[in-house]
């Protein structure tokens, strides 16, 4: 007794399916590769644009503080306020900077799973 089962149709949707996954395989390669290229090109934009951001405000703080203190006898209390404002509002925008580089540092790190208590 045999028995005799064509199994053509299997061997070939097997073939198909095995070229399928090589072919999405190739895919998230090739996307992986443009996405370290694009992360490494908004890293680099991030930092020049943090340099380009830092020196004016760099400058208007150190000018104001040097109103502050070489013609702080000269300034009314209005003027006293009004650079005092600048430099805090400078401070806070460099400080605004840095969070924004750090936030982009963050997607660069590996992700680390742990157990929490919630």
């Amino acid at each position: 007794m045999g028995a005799c089962t064509n199994i053509t149709a299997r061997k070939q949707t097997e073939l198909e399916i095995r070229q399928l996954h090589e072919q999405l395989e190739e895919r998230v390669q090739q996307c992986t590769a443009e996405l370290i290229v694009a992360n490494k090109e908004l890293e680099g934009f991030s930092y020049s644009v943090s340099d380009d951001l830092r020196a004016p405000l760099r400058n208007i703080d150190g000018f104001s503080q040097t109103l502050l203190e070489h013609y702080q006898d000269q300034l009314d209390e209005r003027g006293k306020h009004y650079l005092t404002r600048t430099r805090a509002e400078t401070q806070r925008m460099g400080e605004l900077i840095d969070n924004l580089l750090q936030l982009s540092r963050v997607t660069r790190t590996p992700m680390r799973y742990d157990q929490v208590n919630i």
